[in-house]
């Protein structure tokens, strides 16, 4: 059997009409012609004319042997004719349509003359005198028995007969033919049947940089963002609705363009997290809208607690400061300053607000105003494991958000391993597979990032800016990454203004943030903490790699069975 380029006839090609003659020669020529017969299908060229025009044109099939040489095949089927008074060919198929076409003979010469020039210029092949042969092939017109024109001779055509019974004998007989016997035809040769394969078969792989790939899934991630603003306008008339949603599903883009919307209709906006990073994050994006005050709800209470001239007692555990101190000293604050007072108060990431933070934030409203809460929290079940109880004390029944916006469906199917609320689809690209990378030691870690940002950065054209680094914990940047270089790139934290590093930060100070590229190293610290490692996997957008030893990378894969989506 004859070695076929492509393997099969394209299936694109088999439920087409037009191209059952090609079929038929191509399966006939597969099983005629014995194993040193190369055998290409369907070739197209790009050449050019004698002044200097690009000309393409394609070649039905070309047959090639090593002692013989290379013929190249023009197939017509149905029935042909040719008129001499217009010098026009046409076909005519099944259903007795006419159909011009090109005259057969010149296109198969031409495809001849186009093939040698690339062989000669071919560095893997030595020209030389051989035989390049032309001929047509009507696969359903019966020998007619004589030459069909004065530079048509019979020898030249192949017909029905030929193809069905002997199509061996007629490929050798044309072979045979074509050349001058006084000629000094050397064989094709196996460097020419090489020669010819990288010609008309070569592989390509042209890769896209996987930096332009995760840019292309991106920015399909973002046009979908402004599908979930109109949930914004379902919520208009309530006053206080809570927003239940996985990491991804846009609460903190919904948060902010909130902000914005409430904000232009000229009402006071507090917009609040728990997060510093987030906080400063999501100030810096709203940083030239009016009417909005930004800031982390600690930070945001320091700078009332400094004007009321209100001093707290930082001898105590952290819980304490944090989560009992600090919203009495707001309502202290309150009653001491006229201001400020807000028409609307905007929480976000409020599975991180216990009820006496909440009940702190609702003193800040002007009661001559809107009234307006909106409470934008995470509903994960296995890492918050809170009922929610309280939120009934100050909202409507919550409002769920379905659709993952943010990660591409890779990365969901990982993140949502550790997520059980309401049941959330992504509906973006599906992205890159996740990288996992083992690494048996934190030198070996630090060695792993090092080569995988490098590669990030230097082949794949990722920008510094758009990779995160996040760690365990904040003195793990130290450990792992001493001197803040990571693959002799600078880095910064995540609140850090300005462009050009690569973020290197904690999980937990990365909460809330996202990432086009996040690299995650995995400790067994990390593994302690459920809501660490969802929050770290639901960081990136488009490409996530996380790095650790083998059973720590075993342990999130199968943490549980993968959400469906």
């Amino acid at each position: 059997m004859a070695v076929m380029w492509p393997r099969e006839f394209p299936q694109e090609f088999r439920s087409r009409a037009e191209r059952n003659a090609e079929r038929k020669v191509y399966g006939r020529l597969s099983e005629a012609l014995e194993d040193d017969f190369v055998v290409f299908y369907s070739r197209p060229w790009l050449g050019m004319n004698w002044d200097g025009i690009e000309v393409d044109g394609e070649c039905d099939f070309v047959i090639a042997h090593p002692e013989y040489g290379y013929l190249a095949l023009e197939v017509k089927g149905g029935g042909v004719e040719y008129d001499p008074e217009f010098d026009e060919w046409t076909s005519m198929d099944r259903n007795g349509d006419v159909h011009p076409i090109k005259d057969p003979v010149e296109q198969a010469k031409r495809s001849k003359h186009e093939i040698l020039r690339k062989l000669t210029a071919s560095e893997g092949w030595s020209p030389r005198y051989l035989r390049a042969c032309h001929g047509v092939v009507l696969p359903d017109i019966p020998d007619p028995g004589e030459d069909l024109g004065a530079d048509m001779p019979l020898h030249l055509f192949c017909f029905h007969d030929h193809i069905e019974h002997d199509l061996r004998s007629w490929v050798i007989e044309r072979f045979e033919a074509c050349a001058d016997p006084d000629a000094r035809i050397q064989p094709l040769g196996h460097d020419g049947i090489r020669a010819l394969e990288d010609i008309l078969a070569r592989p390509i792989c042209l890769s896209v940089p996987l930096g332009r790939l995760i840019e292309d899934d991106d920015a399909r991630i973002h046009s979908l963002t402004p599908t979930q603003y109109r949930i914004l306008g379902m919520l208009q008339g309530r006053k206080r609705v809570a927003i239940s949603g996985s990491a991804g599903t846009g609460k903190t883009v919904l948060a902010m363009e909130e902000a914005v919307r409430c904000a232009g209709r000229g009402l006071s906006v507090l917009l609040t997290c728990y997060n510093k990073a987030l906080g400063h994050s999501m100030r810096e994006t709203l940083k030239h809208h009016s009417g909005i005050t930004v800031g982390h709800y600690h930070g945001f209470c320091n700078a009332l607690f400094r004007e009321a001239g209100i001093s707290l007692d930082r001898d105590v555990p952290l819980h304490e400061l944090f989560l009992r101190q600090y919203p009495h000293a707001l309502i202290e604050a309150l009653e001491i300053l006229p201001e400020p007072r807000f028409d609307a108060i905007i929480i976000d990431e409020g599975q991180d607000f216990p009820p006496e933070l909440v009940t702190s934030l609702v003193s800040l409203l002007d009661h001559g105003g809107e009234n307006l809460i909106r409470f934008f929290y995470d509903d994960n079940q296995n890492v918050y494991r809170n009922t929610y109880e309280h939120l009934r004390d100050f909202f409507e029944l919550p409002f769920p958000l379905t659709a993952n916006l943010r990660n591409t469906r890779k990365i969901h199917e990982v993140a949502g391993r550790y997520y059980r609320g309401h049941e959330t689809e992504a509906i973006g690209p599906d992205g890159k597979e996740v990288a996992w990378i083992e690494a048996a030691s934190p030198r070996a870690a630090r060695d792993a990032v090092d080569a995988y940002v490098e590669r990030l950065v230097h082949q794949e054209g990722v920008s510094l800016s758009d990779i995160a680094v996040l760690v365990p914990r904040s003195a793990d940047r130290a450990a792992f990454f001493p001197g803040g270089t990571i693959a002799g790139l600078s880095s910064h934290p995540c609140d850090a203004t300005g462009d050009g590093a690569i973020t290197l930060d904690s999980v937990r100070r990365f909460k809330g943030l996202e990432s086009l590229v996040v690299i995650l190293v995995v400790t067994d610290a990390l593994l302690e903490s459920e809501e660490k490692l969802y929050v770290a996997l639901s960081r990136p957008r488009a490409l996530l790699a996380v790095v650790g030893g083998k059973e720590a990378l075993e342990t999130i894969q199968r943490a549980y069975p993968p959400v469906q989506s």
